[in-house]
């Protein structure tokens, strides 16, 4: 990401200079690539800036981005409601980790 096609591949809003509606939306839009101060949060406002950019550039839709305040990932409500759906093993979420929790007798060989 960057200023000119002389310095990167992708323009400031992470969408290629070559290949329209090609949007990179990762740290690999990171201009650097070394180690340092983990990128996770700056890869999600990225990501989501670049989410709010092709909905109102291409599909015509409304602005969010610093009109709405954010919902937390570790929000009580978001958890809970991750928590509550089905597990592909069967039962919820919150029974398969208190099941892998619990702890075990020691096996003893014979």
């Amino acid at each position: 990401m960057g200023a000119s096609a002389a310095d990167s591949v992708l323009d400031g809003n992470e969408e290629a200079r070559t290949v329209s509606r090609l949007f990179v939306a990762d740290n690999s839009a990171l201009p650097n690539g070394l180690g340092g101060a983990n990128p996770t949060l700056t890869t999600q406002a990225l990501a989501t800036r670049t989410a709010e950019r092709i909905v109102t550039s291409y599909v015509d839709g409304k602005p969010w981005v610093g009109k709405s305040d954010p919902v937390s990932s570790i929000d009580p409500t978001v958890t809970l409601a991750v928590a509550a759906t089905a597990h592909p093993k069967g039962g919820s979420l919150v029974q398969q980790v208190a099941q892998s929790n619990t702890p075990r007798k020691a096996q003893t060989g014979a």
